[in-house]
């Protein structure tokens, strides 16, 4: 028997028929998914049961379910000014406003965004609706806050994640013009806040367009702070690109290789010189709380840093690392181990010794005062790092160099 896609209309649940040809376009596979999560979560004594536990299901909001059938029976040319009509009638505050409404359009978005092919433009009207949402709709504590909070949250990681498809495609001109669309959405738009290059345009976008979107509603307005965030993302990024040369170097590429850790060293330099400027600015601590917050998404240069410390202690150990990661990571992954043993007598077991302090200096970091206390378990290492980690402690910008 040929399959056919259910929809729910303001009297009952019926079969189209007549829609046969157009469910095939629309997905099978979601209307029978959709309508299954209908019925199996309907209220059996209808809209009038308050009491019910499911009040805010979709079939209880039948105007808001015609309205989705509309629009996923029609041509995909009419679905953004559909879906904007649909979204413009949910009131997120006042008197109007209903956190069971809100939830079912949330429901419905969800699983209106398995559909394949949803356009951009639908995506990014559905984008600035959760936006919103996500600044003004959050309920007053109730029954349905926490389903509030649950919903949103899956909606606009199902959203991200067909936004992103999008935005990993882009090039060129269509990269440009994303860009100058994201400035002419406003508040509900992502503008950047440093000048990079299109591949690290593209992975801002991406990393903010992440879980990350209710961070970036909060910082937008703070523009040294999201440029330091990007900065420190953009550098992580670097350092990952560096590493990929320790399998891709031979010894033969020597020569470009030096020229390349000139480069990177300065480029590496240049950024943290932005962190580190800006840690040493904090002073209030808001601002203190807001950086730390983001630490943990950013990871920056690969640290996880534990939330059970202090934040002058996780602090100290990200402004450690801002400071002196050109002389770790440079000068271990820029020349491979394997590549300055026929130049320098530097065996990889001394590498593997310099990571097992440099793991361990973490720890010590957050329990010592000063760097100097931190140190000195380290200070008899005879590998080229201890010397580095007690130049360190004499608060030198001039590393020693690796000889």
């Amino acid at each position: 028997m040929k399959k056919c896609l259910w929809f729910i209309t303001i009297n009952s649940l019926i079969l189209p028929n007549l829609y046969a040809h157009l469910a095939q376009e629309v997905g099978i596979n979601f209307g029978e998914r959709f309508m299954r999560y209908i019925v199996e979560n309907t209220p059996m004594m209808g809209i009038k049961s308050i009491k019910h536990q499911n009040i805010y299901e979709p079939v209880n909001f039948r105007k808001l379910v015609k309205q989705t059938n509309e629009l996923i029976i029609s041509d995909k040319r009419f679905w953004e000014g559909k879906m904007k009509n649909m979204l413009s009638r949910i009131k997120l505050q006042g008197p109007w406003s209903s956190s069971f409404e809100q939830i079912a359009l949330l429901q419905i978005l969800s699983q209106f965004l398995t559909l394949e092919e949803v356009p951009f433009k639908v995506l990014q009207v559905i984008q600035i609706k959760l936006i919103e949402m996500l600044e003004k709709g959050n309920p007053p504590p109730s029954m349905a806050d926490e389903r509030w909070q649950a919903e949103l949250k899956k909606t606009m990681n199902i959203n991200g994640v067909r936004y992103l498809e999008y935005v990993k495609k882009l090039s060129g001109k269509d990269l440009h013009d994303f860009l100058t669309m994201q400035k002419g959405l406003g508040k509900y738009g992502i503008c950047l806040a440093g000048n990079w290059s299109p591949e690290d345009q593209k992975a801002l976008f991406q990393f903010w367009l992440s879980d990350s979107v209710r961070f970036y509603s909060m910082i937008r307005h703070k523009p040294q702070l999201q440029f330091v965030l990007e900065t420190q993302f953009v550098q992580t990024k670097f350092i990952e690109a560096v590493k990929s040369l320790d399998t891709a170097i031979s010894a033969d590429d020597l020569p470009g290789t030096l020229i390349f850790k000139s480069w990177a060293q300065l480029t590496l330099q240049t950024y943290s010189n932005t962190v580190v400027d800006y840690i040493q600015s904090l002073k209030e601590d808001k601002a203190i709380d807001d950086f730390i917050s983001m630490q943990h998404s950013i990871r920056p240069y690969g640290l996880q840093i534990s939330q059970n410390t202090t934040k002058m202690d996780q602090i100290k150990v990200i402004h450690f690392w801002a400071r002196h990661i050109c002389g770790f990571e440079i000068n271990r992954y820029i020349i491979p181990p394997r590549l300055l043993s026929p130049f320098k007598d530097v065996s990889h077991g001394v590498y593997v010794a310099d990571l097992i302090v440099a793991r361990s200096l973490l720890t010590l970091l957050t329990q010592s005062p000063t760097i100097d206390q931190a140190c000195n378990p380290y200070l008899s290492h005879p590998t080229h790092l201890s010397r580095q980690i007690w130049m360190s402690s004499l608060q030198t910008r001039n590393l020693e160099e690796w000889d």
